[in-house]
């Protein structure tokens, strides 16, 4: 990443107050700024995972939004593959998400698979959103 995307991305990060989720493929995801005021003022492991959890509930309205833009937007005989296309997604991305978290890695691996989730539910509602 060049320095001007940098101080982009830090202008941005501080005016907007959204947190950096993740890169992936030269592409910057966000957070909520909900997210970020309430993760700051989580004052111990429960609070936070509340604002995780509420965050990837914000997420998957996001998703589903953008799900059925899509399914409105495609022809008649691609509406099947997509459906049988985000069932196979969502099983992979809990599939995947679930193996940060074990009963005895307490707070710390639901954080991580929370995280897993709503890093996967953005880059998701991205992708169908830029599909078609």
């Amino acid at each position: 990443m060049s320095i001007p995307t940098k101080i982009a991305i830090s202008i941005i990060l501080l005016s907007q107050s959204y947190y950096l989720m993740a890169e992936s493929f030269g592409k910057i995801y966000f957070t909520s700024r909900a997210y970020n005021l309430c993760s700051k003022n989580a004052m111990d492991s429960y609070s936070y995972l509340q604002c995780l959890d509420a965050e990837l509930k914000y997420q998957d309205r996001i998703l589903n939004k953008n799900y059925k833009k899509t399914m409105k937007s495609i022809q008649e005989f691609r509406k099947n593959k997509l459906k049988r296309t985000q069932r196979a997604w969502i099983q992979y991305r809990d599939l995947k998400c679930s193996s940060y978290y074990h009963k005895e890695s307490a707070s710390g691996g639901l954080a991580d698979q929370s995280t897993c989730l709503i890093y996967e539910t953005i880059k998701r509602a991205d992708e169908l959103d830029n599909l078609y």
